[in-house]
């Protein structure tokens, strides 16, 4: 039993750990608990339409994981155009610019606290203070109303969630990861070519054993020889080493070594994001429009020929596309996957509450007491946490540490 290693989730991380692994001459087996893989990068295809339900955009002058994985399976970047996004209030738009003067002051003052940021620790005695909502962090602040509602505009980009429900600390680790927060609301954003699930598809072609499907893990429990994997179907299979991937606000759904309560209750409690993408067929091609009431945006798809508004999940399409600008009746019949329902996922990207950056810091310290049962994904890693390049990196270390054992 020497060197092998259940994963579980054939998310991204997943898949990046075990081609690693599989890579290091390490025997994988790959549990996926749907009957797909990629887990939050998910692609339907609609007419000439890619619409990607999950995770959609990247920043090529940000995530160097990925765009070295793409030229290693040769998928094509695809630079979303550069147009004027419109800022919207009360169905009067301007032209809307986060660089503008105004907001640029206060991205000067917030980059203070973002200093503060330890990349590779979730939360540290330095900028524990920071832990509290972001709305109650903005107040400190003497800007103008109107700049503030602006500015939590763009940055609803990034949260997908109300700000009196989110920390500040996870908001400026974002900022954190880009640089500065001013480059956080400017980066150059673009998508994957064909749709995001190819990176996905690509790194499973690479794999020798196929990935089981329909696989959903109940349990894993340590024994003298290594480690023991229940399913919900009652099978049982013995490794050395486990890695899960399994996304935060699943992971009291299953066992195992080093679970502690509090984690139980935070992942049960569920992160902040709520956000819900209302794919439509426009009318008429439109420009790309942010809004905060209701905290809103929409685009167009590459192809022009589907729409997209992000908005939270209690928010009916219709009432987004009102605050946004946008005629109502397409979005009758607005498509889309509900991420919070979805029992292999139970939310969208990851946003942290209060009291959760503790939480994700003591399951860092389990990963190093218990090297050989790591907990890993995008949700959990302190390294572009809720990214396709925050998964990438999860995969990439939980592979590393348990080479190094």
């Amino acid at each position: 039993m020497s060197n092998t290693v259940i994963i579980v989730g054939a998310g991204v991380t997943g898949l990046t750990a075990a081609t690693q692994l599989v890579d290091a001459g390490w025997h994988v087996t790959l549990l996926e608990g749907n009957d797909r893989i990629g887990g939050r990068t998910f692609t339907q295809k609609n007419g000439s339409a890619l619409e990607e339900q999950g995770a959609e955009f990247f920043h090529p002058d940000h995530h160097p994981r990925l765009a070295t994985l793409m030229a290693k399976h040769h998928l094509a970047s695809l630079p979303v155009k550069d147009s004027t996004t419109f800022w919207v209030v009360g169905r009067q738009e301007r032209a809307g610019n986060p660089s503008q003067t105004s907001i640029q002051a206060l991205c000067a003052e917030i980059d203070q606290d973002v200093s503060l940021i330890d990349p590779d620790r979730w939360i540290s005695d330095v900028n524990r203070h920071l832990d509290l909502p972001f709305a109650h962090y903005l107040e400190r602040y003497s800007a103008r109303p109107s700049v503030i509602a602006e500015f939590l505009a763009w940055t609803g980009t990034l949260t997908g969630a109300d700000p009196r429900e989110y920390s500040a600390l996870g908001l400026l680790r974002d900022f954190k990861m880009f640089g500065s927060t001013l480059q956080a609301l400017t980066a150059r954003e673009s998508r994957i070519a064909g749709g995001t699930e190819q990176l996905a598809q690509s790194l499973a072609a690479a794999l020798p054993h196929p990935i089981e499907f329909n696989a959903k893990v109940s349990s894993v429990t340590s024994t003298h020889k290594g480690f023991e994997v229940s399913t919900g179907a009652g099978r049982q299979l013995s490794s050395s080493a486990v890695i899960i991937t399994t996304p935060f606000n699943t992971l009291h759904r299953l066992r195992f070594p080093g679970q502690t309560e509090r984690l139980i209750a935070a992942s049960r409690l569920g992160h902040a994001n709520r956000s819900h993408k209302h794919w439509f067929n426009p009318e008429t091609p439109f420009a790309p429009r942010i809004a905060n009431r209701p905290t809103s945006l929409c685009y167009l798809e590459a192809s022009e020929t589907a729409g997209c508004i992000i908005a939270s999940e209690d928010i009916p399409a219709q009432s987004a596309a009102a605050g946004l600008a946008l005629p109502e009746t397409p979005l009758a019949h607005a498509r889309g996957h509900f991420w919070q329902k979805d029992p292999m996922a139970g939310g969208a990207w990851m946003t942290l509450r209060p009291g959760q950056a503790a939480i994700l810091d003591e399951l860092q310290q389990r990963n190093q007491q218990q090297p050989r049962c790591l907990i890993a994904g995008a949700d959990v890693s302190p390294i572009w946490p809720g990214w396709i390049e925050g998964a990438l990196h999860a995969g990439s270390d939980a592979a590393s540490k348990l080479l190094a054992t």
